[in-house]
This record gives structure tokens, sequence and C-alpha cells, in this order.
């Protein structure tokens, strides 16, 4: 068992999970890092990242596809999730998202930063579950309706599902709802494979939907 509080998570319990079997494991690792030339999954460079000798980490997937992954539980945390305090200065983040947003939608006597609207936070804004560039993750985008990222993104990436919200920062606060809610399918993929927004990515096995 994976003790997430150390990511500053406090659902440790979910009722849905994956049985880690080296076929799993193969997924996210194929996912999260890529595959060969002939489609083998990265296991190299899966132990460059976790610094450990490459034939340990084939050795975490090898065996028969449904036998249980031999993965020490905190070198898996690290192929799902990022450095702690990457994640935990995600989930502050979000904290300050929160705190905005009920200011926003306060009765009078909330003041609004003016930078929020110089910024366009106040605008809407779209959250999309779009498909990344190898196909094999879903991932969470938020873009202001109508900019030239918004354009962008629709072009270039397949988009799962969508949902409009009236801020910036509801967009932010629902995102974050759903990464909490991907749990156990949540991968913190390698940034050869995802560059941009690699903290809120999952497999679609998590069978999210707005």
């Amino acid at each position: 068992m994976i003790d997430y509080r150390q990511w500053g998570l406090e659902q440790l319990e979910w009722g849905r999970r994956p049985r880690w079997t080296a076929s799993h494991l193969h997924a996210v690792v194929a996912a999260g890092y890529g595959v060969d030339s002939v489609g083998r999954p990265r296991w190299d460079l899966v132990a460059e990242e976790l610094g450990v000798a490459e034939s340990t980490a084939r050795r975490w997937g090898a065996g028969p596809p449904r036998r249980r992954a031999q993965i020490p539980p905190m070198r898996l945390a690290r192929l799902m999730l990022p450095p702690i305090e990457d994640e935990r200065r995600r989930l502050q983040r979000v904290e300050h998202s929160q705190s905005c947003l009920d200011r926003v939608r306060a009765p009078r006597g909330k003041r609004i930063d003016p930078m929020w609207r110089s910024r366009g936070w106040l605008e809407p804004h779209a959250l999309l579950l779009v498909q990344t560039a190898r196909g094999q993750l879903v991932q969470g985008r938020i873009t202001r309706i109508g900019s030239k990222g918004h354009a962008t993104l629709l072009y270039r990436r397949p988009v799962i599902a969508a949902a409009n919200f009236a801020t910036a920062f509801a967009a932010q606060v629902t995102l974050a709802q759903i990464v909490e809610q991907s749990g156990p399918w949540r991968v913190y993929p390698s940034g050869r494979v995802v560059t941009e927004s690699r903290q809120q990515c999952w497999l679609p096995e998590a069978d999210i939907a707005l």
C-alpha cells in the first residue's frame, strides 16, 4: 500500500482500483515513457528516471501478464505521482483557486483583485479532457475560451470531453477534483513523452467524464 500522505493527499483508499499486474505495469510504462521500435515499454527510461539498473526495472514487469508486478510501492508511486514538492505546490495552487472562487461568488464585501480581470481569469474558460500526443493518456487542460491557445489545443489534440466555466478559478477547482478522482489510474509521464501539464494525466481506464 502506498502512503500518499507524503504527497499531501488525504484519500488513502479508493473503491475501484487496478490490480497491479505485470500487464498493467507495462501499460503504465508504455503510456508514460513510450515504447521502443518494436513496441516494448521503455524500461531504460524508467531506470534512468528512478535511479535503478535497467535490469531491475525490467524485472518489475517480468513474468506472466496476470502475475502481480514485482515493483516496490514507493517506486510505483514515482510512476504515478509527481515529486512530492511539486505535488504539494499543485495542491497549494488548488487551495488558492478555491479561495479566489469563493471571493468571486461571495456577496458584496469580498474584494475582487483587479489583477484577476486584467489577466483574463474572470473570463469564461474551458476544461478539456484531451488525448496526449501518443494517445495513451488522458490529460486535463484549461484554456480561455476564444484564445489562440484554445484554438491550438482543439486543433492539435483529440478532445474526449469538454466543459465551460465562468472563470478560470472554477475550471481549476473542477480539474483538481478530476485529478483526485483519477486516483490509482493517475500517471506522471516522462518529460520526453508529455512536455506540458504532466501532473494532470491518467489512464483512459479511469473512465472519467465531465
